[in-house]
């Protein structure tokens, strides 16, 4: 969605430059632009502030899991074990295929 966001600001700009300012990650590294600059209008923006709110949601489901306030649900498919089990099945299934209908 960000990137959707990104493309459609950027091509409003191109079409109407006076009422839309162009997005701030389409101005890094352009000559005449400094990171202030940028960084003002990515927080005039509200990019800056999402960022931010994302940043904080990872950063409080991290610190629960580690302090054990949230305990994952144990299920069998997000379980490596059953990854595993699926991928080498998969590898089992498909040398047998070969063999069989090796010309060879």
């Amino acid at each position: 969605l960000t990137r959707a966001s990104e493309i459609i600001r950027t091509k409003l700009h191109t079409w109407f430059p006076k009422w839309v300012d162009n997005h701030a990650r389409a101005l890094v590294g352009l000559r005449g632009y400094s990171l202030n600059d940028i960084y003002i209008l990515a927080k005039k923006q509200g990019i800056i502030r999402k960022n931010r709110r994302i940043n904080e949601h990872i950063r409080r489901d991290f610190f629960e899991r580690q302090v054990g306030m949230m305990i994952e649900p144990a299920g069998i498919i997000g379980s490596s074990t059953y990854w595993v089990t699926l991928a080498s099945s998969v590898m089992i299934f498909t040398v047998v295929v070969m063999n069989y209908y090796s010309p060879w």
